[in-house]
């Protein structure tokens, strides 16, 4: 049996609603093909659909562990811990995933709106300034600058940046 139909097997048990048996087949698959990240991947997300956080966040440390350059990974660990309001730890993955690739403006765009939900504005505005930098036309970013301008309460300045990111940029967020 080859990696690709292990996967299809575990798709298969999920589809089924059988999330013990696609665990423990992801497990197993593990320990043959180690050095498959999709599979740690897939079980972590299989663990979080169980609710076992704890368990699939050892799955995202052990899959970065194997290979310490994936962005994916941090990036889906920070998506999960974001979801469960753990802005801290989003945070640490995101920058092992900016530690990577420091001038991926999505990712700063990311981590800026995690440090706007930690209340920690001064970051947030300094990545989603970064980001805009890289990529002017990022309407998150200027979402989240316009967000912090409001929380400062300076409504007519958040106003004025989403109206000058629609004139100049404008897209489906508009």
């Amino acid at each position: 049996m080859n990696l690709f139909a292990i996967r299809d097997q575990a798709a298969d048990a999920l589809r089924r609603g059988d999330l013990p048996g696609a665990i423990a087949l992801l497990q197993w698959a593990i320990e043959r093909w180690p050095e498959s990240l999709e599979l740690y991947h897939d079980l972590a997300e299989c663990r979080w659909s169980a609710y076992e956080f704890p368990e699939a966040l050892a799955v995202y440390d052990e899959a970065f562990r194997v290979c310490a350059a994936s962005v994916v990974t941090c990036t889906l660990a920070a998506k999960k811990l974001f979801s469960i309001a753990r802005f801290q730890d989003a945070a640490r993955w995101l920058l092992r995933a900016l530690d990577l690739t420091p001038e991926d403006a999505p990712l700063l765009t990311q981590l800026a709106e995690v440090y706007d939900r930690a209340n920690q504005l001064p970051d947030a505005e300094r990545c989603a300034l970064a980001a805009l930098e890289l990529e002017p036309h990022q309407a998150r970013s200027d979402s989240i600058l316009a967000n912090i301008e409001r929380r400062r309460g300076r409504i007519d300045h958040a106003h004025r940046r989403l109206r000058n990111q629609m004139a100049m940029h404008p897209g489906p967020h508009d």
